[in-house]
């Protein structure tokens, strides 16, 4: 069973995808990468699920390009609606991020995604290649996926001696509790 197959299940319906938007994104930490993504031309988004994300930018008048990834089928059916109700430009693709090529774009963001990554310093890396600027959002810390950090300071620390290698801006937001 791949990663993404736990949530790609058609008894996943909307109201599911909202629940799982509230329990992931914080307001607080919600408000500040969509102010920080509102500055891009051409933005990527993994973990896009239902586009959430998406549409509240084009609510706020964003205009730019778009591409969300996720492993989900059932989310991307339901971001693929909101995408056209809200007049985005770009793309939704269905699978794993590491594994696409990735056009340029000026922001990445992800919210939720990095904390399950068993080694998540090959996404930071690939993150960086696509885009100068990129945002982590980390509701919460899933221990599992902590091998090789013992916290989220200290994965944020990485995070960010990796993005200062590369020559690129590089942040992670953990929500307070």
């Amino acid at each position: 069973m791949a990663f993404g197959d736990t949530w790609s299940g058609p008894q996943h319906g909307e109201g599911f995808w909202n629940w799982m938007d509230a329990q992931r994104a914080p307001s607080e930490l919600r408000r500040a990468m969509l102010d920080y993504a509102a500055l891009a031309d051409n933005l990527v988004e993994i973990g896009c699920g239902a586009g959430h994300f998406m549409e509240a930018l084009a609510q706020r008048g964003w205009s730019g390009t778009f591409r969300g990834y996720d492993f989900s089928h059932e989310a991307l059916k339901v971001a693929r609606r909101r995408k056209r109700e809200n007049e985005v430009a770009g793309r939704l693709t269905q699978g794993d991020f590491m594994t696409k090529r990735v056009p340029k774009a000026d922001v990445i963001v992800a919210c939720g995604v990095l904390q399950h990554q068993p080694d998540w310093m090959p996404m930071v890396k690939k993150c960086l290649q696509v885009a100068p600027r990129v945002v982590f959002g980390i509701g919460y810390v899933d221990e599992r996926a902590t091998q090789n950090t013992r916290s989220s300071t200290t994965k944020a620390t990485a995070i960010g001696a990796t993005a200062r290698s590369t020559r690129g801006s590089c942040c992670a937001l953990r929500a307070s509790r």
